[in-house]
């Protein structure tokens, strides 16, 4: 039976996903008070000459009008910037959550290895550094039909990789890759307007909430804290036992962590041996 409270890679996916959020208001806010400022400056000069002594011209090199041109155009590259990581952030979570399901099931070697059964398991999610594949499996294994959301991300992706193969520009690669979709010119640079990334953020907090909904048992969240902890002692990160729940609290948001999981859980990351 599923388990009311979300997952630690649900919680960490909200977390980075609301700080790609504010990261993107942040840059929305420069370019605005950019565009306010450039009112104020003589049109024909340089930008850069203008604003403050610690820019030189030689790192903008364009006039004040110049700058107002591009502006709209940069912050649509920024945006599809933005836009490959958020599907690392998603292809994150499909990994992290892959790992806990199956070794739920019992399927490992160590709180950090799957068996030999596990991992043919998760290797369509594990061993495959994509999302329209994993989110198809992940339908079959998590039991979930993700419908229009996943043939969302299959767009996004391939907008995705234009950044990730080819920086952003429109190679002939790039143009084979989106040709059902329309395509700037060959050699110029693709961007994303704020309604596609908002729904892009958007579907995949969706995707991640479905998938979250339906694998957050008892026994996955406690396979999914146990591999965490043993990766945390592995960095010499981990408490003293006694401060064990304050640290589960502060970096997890766990509370009563023996009453939720039982003493035996934490016993080993204490044993000498292990």
């Amino acid at each position: 039976m599923a388990n009311p409270e979300s997952t630690i890679s649900f919680r960490r996916f909200k977390s980075k996903n609301s700080e790609l959020s504010r990261l993107y208001w942040f840059h929305a806010l420069n370019a605005e008070m950019g565009l306010l400022t450039a009112q104020t400056l003589v049109q024909t000069q340089r930008i850069a000459e203008q604003v403050t002594a610690s820019f030189t011209a030689t790192m903008m090199t364009l006039t004040v009008e110049e700058y107002k041109d591009v502006n709209d155009e940069m912050f649509n590259r920024t945006r599809l910037q933005l836009l490959l990581v958020c599907s690392a952030n998603l292809e994150s979570y499909l990994n992290d959550i892959t790992f806990a399901y199956i070794a739920s099931k019992g399927h490992t070697l160590s709180p950090v290895k799957l068996d030999e059964i596990g991992a043919a398991l998760g290797s369509p999610i594990l061993d495959v550094a994509s999302v329209p594949r994993p989110l198809a499996y992940a339908e079959k294994l998590f039991e979930v039909d993700l419908g229009v959301l996943r043939e969302q991300w299959t767009h996004f992706y391939k907008l995705r990789c234009v950044v990730a193969h080819s920086g952003g520009v429109m190679t002939a690669r790039s143009k084979r890759e989106l040709s059902s979709m329309a395509t700037p010119p060959l050699n110029t640079h693709l961007g994303l307007t704020w309604d596609d990334l908002s729904k892009a953020l958007d579907s995949a907090y969706k995707i991640v909430t479905a998938i979250d909904k339906k694998v957050r048992t008892i026994d996955v969240k406690k396979a999914e804290l146990l591999r965490e902890l043993t990766l945390v002692k592995k960095t010499g990160d981990l408490p003293l036992e006694k401060k064990l729940a304050t640290f589960l609290y502060n970096q997890y948001g766990i509370k009563s962590p023996e009453k939720k999981f039982g003493k035996e859980l934490f016993r080993s990351l204490y044993d000498e041996t292990s």
